[in-house]
């Protein structure tokens, strides 16, 4: 063998030996386990403990779900007045028990001012007035002679006419002479100087009548501004209601225009409920006027007062996103014990300026499923479902599991349903148009949820209904109207 020839050699030996190392090592392998299974001990089997876990559940019902929708405002009258003096006098009296809180009718005095002034100008007023009657009925009686006089100043000229007529024919037969004509024509032309005079007299009248009419008018006018300003000096209340406040007394001397007192009108308030605009717009969930309301307070008490919406403003606000209905109550008060109003219910007085949140109930509503919110996890509910038998049990009935099942959550809402749960206030409403939901009838299962596994043996305690889970539904079949997804502000 060459030289050339031993490192093919060399190659080939390591390339075999490499090769028998592998085959060993499977070799062994395959042996030892073999010998392992040779020695394996076979496990006795083991019972499975499948006891089922006692749980809370309802069975589901269709039900009326109206949409409910949280707001909040403040109280505002109604019906409020600002009383103002109308004339520049000084208080003389203020009757007792006009105070702040006190309750008053429409017309009760509230001042009264000094009327020493205005009784003068109204006498004055007075007075002018008969003269200037008097005077237009001197010019009546004037009118009336004046007329009879020129009525017979004309039947003088007719007959100075006449005469001087005949005197002219009784010349012209050389009867009469020029003298004759001269006196008769003078008598005639005297009379008719004074017809003229007596007329013009007479036609005078008429533009004196006519500025003293317009004179009286003018001091009738400022005689009942002067009654009316007289009549003014007593201050009363224009509506009913309770006073906020009385900010004049005796000795104060008022100008036209000077606030004196504040009339509220505590038996119909009205409050300005910001909402999400979404509310305006949910279909058949939307707000509309005559949808009741609840208000209550902003603070520890648990004072609650009902409305109903009286109007919707037309715009929404783009700052705060929300839009304005009006809500009004209405509050029937009693006189207290100790003075001043209370109203008459077991509810204080909701009082203008007052906070209160509120929730508003739609009045269309339609029988839909609902949920305990706190059996919602995510977008499923656990369901006791018949599923596979007991492994350990002698027959092979199907026993109750818990399963999940798909939901979609319309909104929520907030109310007791003792129908449904003892206790439970806080429901999901389940959309109607997704068909994925549980049908009704179907049991959902409300406690022990963090404890429960997919495919769990379970013993429901329906507390809504004792009859077999199993058994065919018998609820009806909540309303698929088409509803808008849920905005903002429900509750």
């Amino acid at each position: 063998m060459g030289s050339a020839d031993r490192p093919v050699l060399l190659r080939w030996l390591s390339r075999g030996i490499r090769a028998g190392l592998i085959v060993g090592v499977l070799l062994a392998a395959f042996g030892m386990y073999w010998f392992l299974v040779f020695l394996r001990v076979e496990p006795e089997p083991l019972e499975l403990d499948e006891r089922p876990l006692s749980v809370q559940a309802i069975r589901l019902e269709a039900v009326e779900a109206p949409r409910i929708w949280s707001g909040y405002g403040s109280v505002r009258p109604l019906r409020s007045a600002n009383v103002s003096s109308q004339v520049a006098a000084r208080v003389v009296h203020r009757p007792e028990g006009i105070e702040a809180g006190v309750p008053v009718r429409a017309g009760d005095v509230l001042l009264e001012l000094d009327t020493s002034d205005f009784e003068r100008r109204v006498e004055i007023l007075s007075a002018r007035e008969a003269s200037l009657g008097a005077s237009l009925d001197a010019i009546g009686v004037r009118r009336v002679r004046l007329s009879e006089q020129v009525e017979a100043s004309q039947d003088e000229l007719a007959v100075a006419e006449r005469d001087l007529q005949r005197v002219r024919e009784a010349a012209d037969r050389g009867a009469a002479t020029e003298s004759d004509i001269d006196l008769v024509l003078t008598r005639a032309r005297s009379a008719q100087r004074v017809t003229a005079a007596l007329q013009q007299e007479l036609e005078a009248l008429e533009p004196e009548r006519r500025r003293l009419e317009s004179e009286l008018a003018s001091v009738v006018a400022d005689r009942r501004l002067a009654e009316q300003d007289l009549s003014r000096t007593t201050i009363v209340s224009p509506i009913d209601g309770v006073l906020q406040e009385v900010s004049a007394d005796a000795g104060e001397l008022l100008s036209p225009g000077t606030s004196v007192a504040r009339v509220v009108d505590l038996t119909r308030v009205e409050v300005p409920l910001r909402v999400p605009v979404s509310a305006l717009d949910a279909g058949l969930g939307a707000v509309r006027p005559g949808d009741a309301v609840t208000l209550r307070a902003d603070g520890p008490t648990a004072s609650t007062w009902t409305g109903h919406v009286l109007r919707i403003a037309p715009e929404a606000s783009s700052a705060t996103r929300s839009a304005t209905v009006f809500v009004e109550v209405r509050q029937t008060l009693r006189e207290g014990a100790e003075g001043g109003v209370v109203a008459a219910g077991d509810a204080p007085l909701l009082r203008p300026g007052q906070f209160v949140t509120a929730e508003v109930v739609t009045g269309s509503s339609s029988l839909r499923l609902i949920v305990p919110r706190t059996a919602v996890n995510g977008d499923r509910v656990m369901l006791a479902r018949l599923g596979a038998p007991d492994p350990n049990g002698d027959g092979e009935e199907p026993v109750l599991r818990a399963t999940p099942h798909a939901v979609r959550v319309l909104h929520a809402m907030e109310r007791a349903m003792p129908g449904l749960h003892p206790t439970a206030t806080q429901w999901a409403v389940l959309d109607p148009l997704f068909e994925g939901n549980p049908a009704p009838g179907d049991v959902v299962i409300v406690s022990n949820l963090d404890e429960i596994l997919p495919g769990q043996r379970v013993e429901p305690d329906v507390v809504n209904g004792r009859a077999s889970p199993g058994a065919a539904p018998t609820a009806a079949r909540p309303d698929t109207t088409p509803a808008p997804a849920p905005g903002g502000g429900g509750s």
